[in-house]
């Protein structure tokens, strides 16, 4: 999360292409800042259940309310969104050769 994975660079700020091989223009573009979470998964764990776990977890970060209906799991390749998944997903079948982020939408 946020949805934006990049954001427009801010005057004096630093740079994390070295980082993140999907950062676009060093000149430009800066990726936003994200929480990572990991949970421990069995082989019927469900993107749902995945959903739920970040609600509780992001809940204690900020006050804001974040609702389940307005998460979404997105493949992203080069900073773009190409592939989102559905809530009855099992968890051990998505592909995790590529970055994988949950977004509030």
């Amino acid at each position: 999360m946020p949805y934006e994975l990049f954001r427009q660079k801010s005057e004096g700020a630093g740079s994390s292409s070295d980082e993140d091989p999907d950062f676009k223009d060093n000149n430009k573009m800066v990726v936003n800042e994200h929480f990572e979470f990991c949970f421990p998964t069995t082989p019927t764990t469900t993107l749902l259940e995945i959903k739920k776990l970040v609600i509780q977890k992001a809940g204690k970060i900020g006050a804001r309310q974040i609702k389940l209906e307005h998460l979404e799991l997105c493949a992203c390749k080069y900073g773009e969104v190409y592939e989102q998944f559905e809530d009855s997903t099992l968890v051990e079948s998505i592909d995790t050769g590529c970055k994988l982020y949950m977004i509030e939408t």
